[in-house]
């Protein structure tokens, strides 16, 4: 029975991580599809609103968690940025909680101090940094007493 119950775990957990990376193709192909010079205006404007309600999904910012960490794709890395933004600027948001958002901490720390920052596309870069500035004014110094000086200390590195 244990055996049985750990393997419908796995099996829900792989599901979910499946339905998430088919979730984040389809918004990528979306993202594409609306950038393109020759998506007729009907179209265009049903994937924007398809695109908005997804990135006003309560909780949709566990989805794309991965995207910031592994994507090089500008518009589906500025996506995600924007999907986390706006949890944080709903007030009533409560989807994502404080492992989440020291998570998403950690991730934008990596993009903006690791060696992907080299990597990282402009407009990508400009939005990681205005979203930490957000999740630093939303957390600090409740949720990450030690936040401040942790970026302090990185500014100072070589």
């Amino acid at each position: 029975r244990v055996g049985r119950t750990r393997a419908a775990s796995v099996s829900q957990r792989v599901g979910v991580y499946m339905a998430d990376a088919n979730l984040v193709a389809e918004v990528s192909s979306a993202l594409h599809e609306v950038l393109a010079p020759t998506t007729p205006p009907e179209r265009r404007q049903a994937l924007q609103q398809a695109l908005q309600q997804e990135r006003s999904r309560a909780g949709a910012g566990a989805c794309y968690l991965a995207v910031l960490a592994e994507s090089s794709d500008e518009a589906l890395l500025w996506f995600a940025l924007a999907v986390h933004e706006a949890a944080l600027l709903r007030a009533a948001d409560t989807s994502g909680g404080t492992a989440e958002r020291q998570q998403l901490r950690a991730v934008l720390l990596g993009m903006l101090f690791g060696p992907r920052y080299e990597t990282l596309p402009p407009s990508a870069r400009g939005k990681a940094v205005s979203l930490l500035a957000r999740l630093v004014v939303a957390t600090w110094p409740a949720e990450d007493p030690t936040l401040l000086p942790s970026l302090l200390e990185l500014l100072a590195a070589p």
